[in-house]
């Protein structure tokens, strides 16, 4: 059985995402996680609460801006984990709070 912590990393890998430790620790305390992430089971009856907090993890990457430095370069695949935000989500009920853009140049 994975843990809470394998879970995290595992979806966020998959997105060529790598995520500290202290981030995670922040996004399942605020997400509501019981216990210590790092060695409770995932489990399918208890996943609402590692799943929001992978949302909240989710967001803030989201806000973080591409970094292209010389031969340094740091993005990722920005619609796939915007999608992965959306589905999860629809998936624990939660409102999609992140924010759009409007063009409102017609009221000027």
């Amino acid at each position: 059985m994975i843990t809470i912590r394998e879970f995290l990393k595992a979806k966020l890998n998959r997105y060529g995402i790598d995520a500290s430790d202290n981030e995670m620790e922040v996004a399942t305390i605020d997400a509501g996680v019981a216990g210590d992430y790092t060695t409770a089971p995932y489990e399918a009856e208890n996943a609402t609460a590692p799943k929001k907090a992978l949302v909240f993890m989710v967001r803030d990457i989201l806000a973080q801006p591409d970094v292209s430095e010389g031969e340094y370069s740091a993005n990722w695949d920005r619609s796939s984990v915007q999608k992965l935000h959306d589905s999860l989500c629809r998936e624990i009920g939660l409102e999609n709070t992140q924010p759009t853009v409007q063009d409102l140049s017609n009221i000027w």
